[in-house]
């Protein structure tokens, strides 16, 4: 389950210092190349909702397998790809592949480990974290010494070793077909608004018009899934404070931390740091990141702090980075871009298991997996969110800074729509 499950964080975090040598050998813009990361996220936001509810009905095995298949497929297309659009289409099969075995491993997980469930996924989210933490700098030696291809190579022995362990291994179910159909048209009107919002990001003098189409088109959506029996998105949950205020702010955080880990590369490799170099700065913004998560974790299950309160504390840390930046003066020493970097990364994983548990906790207990796929398209927003500004923010740097401090502050107001936790809440934090 973990071979198959890292590379999902793995992957999104290792091409954040690719994006430069790519850009460089395809003979392409920073504009054009961010759209290998966009397309990623884009598919993952539309699919990670459907994967656990194509499991239900064709059995979480099969899915786990299949889109281990499928991400092995995307794998290596992407390591032969010779132009822009092979790439993104390879990326959208990883991120395809990606969505299923997310999902549908962690469907297996539940079933098969009821009584230890706590321990196992707390082994998961150790695993996760650190393949994050360690995509950019080990996609920087990657890179350095075979090339940006590699950074697709390195995923096929991981991913022979899921298939034939799952193989023989994972625990055989029986698919449930009584279940409402899939709402694959939701999933696809969800796909071209976020095209349409990502396109216009990207270039606004350009593909303005398009959010105009984007807002009549999600219209169209919501109405959609308000009559559709078994939504991509269930509506009614955002009527729920407590889950409104969730998604929200896991949206404005991963924006926040994926425009750093994109912006940060092309930054410093602008200042001629080694690329290896740069793959270290990011890898102990990503070990910050993770600790803070887990340390926030703790705060909760012992009652030291209110969910809100310590996502008030998270975005006010992001905050303070962000007025750090804005203090250093032009051409600063790489010691001060690495502390601030290091309390933003602070700040990024602070609040984390906070928003989780109260986005879980708004929900019914049978709305669990529905309640945990919106919550992760909302994550993925921010991230679509962030690679579409990333064209436009890159050459503005004073402007890059500020819509992060906007970003912190509209984080600290909407931390005040949570509710203090009850025993239930800080039982599931722990």
């Amino acid at each position: 389950m973990l071979t198959g499950m890292v590379l999902v964080p793995l992957n999104s975090t290792m091409i954040a210092v690719g994006l430069y040598a790519i850009a460089r050998q395809l003979h392409l813009s920073v504009a054009s190349v961010v759209w290998v990361v966009a397309a990623y996220l884009i598919a993952m936001a539309v699919v990670q909702p459907l994967g656990g509810k194509a499991g239900d009905v064709y059995g979480h095995r099969r899915l786990f397998l299949g889109g281990a298949l499928v991400f092995l497929l995307g794998s290596i297309l992407g390591a032969g790809a010779g132009s822009l659009p092979t790439l993104i289409v390879a990326r959208c099969l990883q991120a395809l592949g990606a969505g299923a075995t997310a999902t549908n491993g962690s469907a297996i997980l539940r079933r098969t480990y009821a009584a230890t469930l706590s321990q196992v996924l707390g082994n998961v989210g150790v695993v996760q974290s650190l393949g994050a933490a360690v995509g950019p700098l080990l996609g920087s030696i990657l890179i350095a010494h075979f090339g940006w291809p590699s950074i697709f190579w390195i995923n096929l022995p991981v991913l022979a070793m899921t298939l034939i362990w799952g193989f023989r291994v994972l625990p055989q179910d029986t698919p449930r077909r009584t279940r409402p159909p899939l709402d694959v048209s939701g999933a696809v009107g969800l796909g071209a608004i976020l095209v349409s919002i990502t396109l216009a990001l990207k270039d606004l003098a350009t593909w303005a018009w398009l959010l105009i189409p984007a807002a009549l088109a999600a219209a169209g959506f919501v109405r959609h899934e308000r009559a559709a029996a078994d939504p991509v998105v269930s509506l009614p949950l955002f009527r729920r404070p407590g889950f409104a205020a969730a998604n929200g702010s896991i949206l404005l955080a991963n924006g926040f931390m994926y425009t750093l880990l994109l912006w940060t590369p092309l930054f410093l490799r602008a200042r001629h740091v080694p690329l290896t170099t740069v793959g270290s700065i990011l890898l102990g913004f990503s070990l910050m990141s993770s600790a803070a998560a887990f340390g926030g974790s703790r705060l909760l299950s012992r009652g030291w702090i209110s969910r809100g309160a310590l996502v008030r504390v998270a975005f006010g840390v992001d905050a303070f980075a962000i007025a750090l930046a804005l203090g250093l003066p032009a051409g600063a020493h790489l010691g001060s871009d690495v502390a601030v970097l290091l309390a933003a990364g602070l700040g990024s994983g602070l609040g984390t298991v906070a928003m989780q548990a109260t986005a879980l906790m708004a929900a019914d207990r049978d709305q669990a997996g529905t309640a945990s796929g919106v919550y992760s398209t909302s994550r993925y927003l921010g991230s679509i969110a962030a690679s579409a500004a990333l064209a436009w923010l890159v050459p503005r740097p004073a402007l890059y800074l500020l819509v992060l401090g906007a970003v912190a502050l509209a984080g600290i107001i909407l931390s005040f729509a949570y509710k203090r936790p009850g025993p239930a809440v800080r039982a599931l934090s722990a």
